[in-house]
């Protein structure tokens, strides 16, 4: 076993993933990327909790085991020549080819030394080499699984975020502070009267759960947040129709968007406007260009326009009831819409990130 969580973006697998993938992610030669299968979703102790990760099957541990059985008959032609391991087809398409003669013959080219990089056979070396060491150097024991306790229960949570992507090996790169000089960022007050600017607090980001269900799509999604404590909206990370450029705005309110008229664009504040490559696939950052602050007990209204489509959840909950949350504020269901201003259309849940700082 071995243990694996993200407690930067608060992300964890859940009921419902078990069996998911845990790879490692290192850089290769080329700009390319190294992705290792180094586990598989086993079970936890609640989701996404800060004092418990998840727990994982170690695929090192089970490499023969998997071997034998893929290569024992289930799928002979995804084997080595002699039949015993599994071929790393994603290795050998960064070492210079996938004919096995030919990675025999040939130098891995990224950096320069003969052996075929196959699945289960020396993983530690593989990602040696690949980050230009040698595989004659001597290599470090793995890593002892962290002990788990036997009367931690499975988990039972019902809405499983993303699996994260980490790396036991390598420690990741901090994510960049997103507090910015005020002088250069402006600062809307909201909800509650006052507010005064955001910027010197802690930096978060808090990613909607709804986003794995993400798979409806809409020229705008209108929504809500109400804040528990003091907090300013600095950026959103959101995800587009199609793998295109396309027009986005970002609009915000004070207050809910029952209380004045939400298809008046007059009735709202541009808090930004711009060209941006969106991704069906990935988050893609929107920085606004002035912050929008919301105080204890505020609330305010937020619209997000994309001219070739933003990805949302549909739901069947009421409008404005809460669907995400977390210590800082609620996140509320709202609407989409065919156009922009224009034609009020389903129950939305925005799926996406909010960054901030509190």
């Amino acid at each position: 076993m071995l243990c694996a969580s993200d407690t930067q973006e608060g992300q964890d697998a859940c009921s419902g993933d078990s069996g998911g993938p845990l790879f490692t992610r290192l850089p290769a030669g080329g700009g390319h990327d190294l992705f290792t299968l180094v586990g598989t979703v086993s079970w936890g102790y609640g989701c996404a909790m800060k004092e418990y990760p998840g727990v994982y099957s170690r695929v090192a541990a089970n490499s023969d085991w998997i071997d034998a059985k893929v290569c024992g008959g289930l799928s002979p032609k995804s084997c080595t020549p002699d039949g015993k391991k599994i071929r790393d087809y994603a290795l050998e398409s960064l070492t210079g080819g996938t004919s096995a003669s030919r990675r025999r013959a040939k130098k891995n080219v990224i950096t320069n030394n003969e052996r075929a990089a196959l699945y289960g056979d020396k993983v530690q070396e593989e990602i040696c080499e690949l980050l230009g060491g040698s595989v004659d150097e001597e290599t470090l024991p793995p890593v002892p699984a962290p002990t788990v306790s036997s009367t931690s229960r499975p988990t039972i949570s019902s809405t499983p975020p993303r699996a994260p992507i980490v790396s036991p090996t390598v420690p990741p790169t901090p994510a960049p502070s997103s507090s910015r000089p005020s002088s250069k960022r402006p600062t809307l007050p909201s909800g509650g009267g006052g507010g005064g600017g955001g910027g010197g607090g802690v930096a978060k980001k808090y990613t909607t759960p709804s986003i794995n269900k993400a798979g409806d799509n809409a020229k705008g999604v209108m929504f809500q947040i109400s804040a528990k404590s003091k907090m300013s909206i600095t950026s959103l990370d959101i995800m587009g129709k199609d793998d295109k450029d396309s027009d986005v705005q970002v609009y915000y309110q004070n207050g809910s968007y029952d209380k004045f008229d939400a298809l008046d664009k007059g009735e709202w504040i541009e808090v930004f406007k711009g060209k941006v490559r969106l991704d069906p696939d990935e988050l893609v950052n929107i920085e606004l260009a002035k912050d929008i602050t919301i105080n204890a007990g505020g609330s305010a209204s937020l619209y997000v326009v994309s001219k070739k489509g933003l990805l949302f959840t549909k739901t069947s909950s009421k409008e404005f009831s809460i669907y995400a949350h977390n210590t800082d504020f609620d996140v509320q269901v709202g609407l989409s819409t065919k156009k922009e201003f224009q034609k009020p259309d389903k129950l939305a849940e925005f799926a996406g990130r909010i960054v901030y700082e509190s």
